[in-house]
């Protein structure tokens, strides 16, 4: 088989020269004139495993323990001192189910010590590793999947399928539980979830533009509808095909993710390299005394909209 000479010296058959070729022609950005600047990281970093299998990630920054970094990366790299410690709040609406009676974490259950660093290459970036507890993680997958994904938000099933309105992991727990793969019955299709001030905002108008098509579309096995679960808008519903927000189809956000979005604003609010860090000055361009890095005004800050992404174990997407 013919061979060619790649960079490095790494022998490629002539198949694999081609395919190499093929996949730097999707850096070119004039091939993808629309495509955003994330999207063209991600495929530099995909072609860069391809270049580098031995070390795919060697353009990549570990925050987590900056001291494995290699000296480029280190001096790249910025500690932070965060504006404030967030174990100190409290945060009153997490854990207000019937299934968690006391309602309120403290700080110290939700948020480990916390710790941030930015970089000199990219003014602006804060990063904080950690942040979140284990125990909190468990509590934020779970409303994901039990509250946030259920009407009145929308989500990528609400086009195809009638949905009950218990939502879709109710819905496959009910059908684990019965041991029974089974279709929604009417009865369980017009249930109500209980009344609340998140629960009981008004179905969004996109629900009632698919409501005929997806009301005659019988639903697959709840495994299966589980699997098909790939996103859920809160607050301003988003359209994905216009990639526009619909001030007229605004929902309640959850309280428990309100709380914890102002908490991290409140912690990064002030934020300023810390003054032991190497870089300081690299990342207050030279002046004599370390600077505010942002100065997000907390006070100030509302949550008004999301997007939860579902990740199935054999997706590509990159998370963002």
């Amino acid at each position: 088989m013919a061979t060619s000479t790649a960079t490095g010296g790494a022998q490629l058959s002539n198949r694999q020269r081609k395919l190499r070729e093929r996949q730097r022609a999707t850096l070119d950005p004039r091939r993808f004139p629309n495509q955003t600047a994330f999207r063209q990281a991600e495929r530099r970093f995909r072609l860069g495993a391809c270049d580098n299998p031995q070390d795919p990630w060697q353009d990549v920054v570990d925050f987590a323990q900056p001291e494995c970094n290699d000296p480029q990366r280190r001096a790249d790299l910025v500690e932070l001192t965060v504006g404030y410690d967030v174990r100190q709040d409290r945060l009153a609406s997490w854990g207000t189910g019937a299934d968690t009676p006391k309602a309120g974490w403290s700080g110290e259950q939700v948020f480990a010590a916390p710790r941030a660093y930015g970089l000199c290459s990219v003014p602006g970036l804060i990063v904080l590793p950690g942040l979140l507890t284990p125990a909190a993680q468990r509590y934020l997958v779970q409303r994901c999947l039990r509250d946030y994904a259920r009407s009145p938000n929308r989500t990528n099933l609400d086009a195809h399928y009638q949905i009950p309105a218990s939502g879709v992991w109710q819905h496959y727990q009910t059908a684990a539980v019965s041991g029974v793969e089974k279709e929604a019955t009417e009865t369980e299709a017009d249930s109500r979830p209980e009344k609340d001030a998140y629960a009981t905002a008004a179905t969004p108008a996109g629900a009632a533009s698919a409501g005929q098509a997806a009301a005659s579309t019988p639903l697959p096995a709840a495994s299966q509808l589980l699997r098909k679960l790939r996103w859920t808008t809160l607050g301003y519903q988003y359209d994905w095909s216009s990639k526009q927000y619909h001030p007229e189809q605004q929902h309640p956000m959850p309280p428990d993710l309100d709380e914890l979005m102002v908490a991290i604003v409140r912690c990064i609010d002030g934020t300023r390299p810390a003054a032991h860090s190497k870089n300081s000055d690299n990342a207050n361009n030279d002046h004599d005394r370390p600077l505010p890095m942002h100065s997000y005004a907390a006070h100030r800050f509302r949550t008004e909209a999301g997007v939860v992404n579902f990740y199935q174990l054999r997706d590509t997407l990159t998370a963002h």
